[in-house]
């Protein structure tokens, strides 16, 4: 399982696994993820976990900026959605979010998997 490491300041708080199919980050008590930042929106992000179609125990998540103050930025670069990758660092606020992907299932890169259709 797909899981983020929520860092501060190089100090490992907390992991999450992405078990949800919708998992919400933001300073607000109510979200899955609770960051307590006032860099960070109320409800910052939405990640959305979705089963993959070609590999069995594997997740394809990405990250969706939920209209916040100071952004989203993925490896230094501010994006307002992305898919995301293994090893991906994502920054909200003062906040380091290190995203690791299903350990079980190899990184395949740029790899496509084409699947004959009868």
């Amino acid at each position: 399982m797909s899981r983020l490491i929520v860092k501060h300041q190089g100090i490992e708080l907390r992991s999450y696994e992405l078990n949800k199919k919708r998992i919400t980050v933001g300073r607000r008590s109510d979200n899955d993820i609770q960051l307590d930042d006032p860099a960070v929106s109320g409800c910052h992000a939405v990640l959305t976990v979705l089963p993959n179609e070609f590999l069995e125990d594997s997740s394809d998540v990405s990250i969706i900026d939920f209209d916040s103050t100071n952004g989203i930025f993925i490896n230094k670069i501010r994006i307002r959605q992305k898919d995301l990758k293994n090893g991906d660092v994502i920054v909200l606020g003062n906040h380091e979010l290190h995203y690791e992907a299903n350990a079980s299932v190899p990184d395949m890169g740029q790899t496509a998997i084409i699947i004959p259709q009868n």
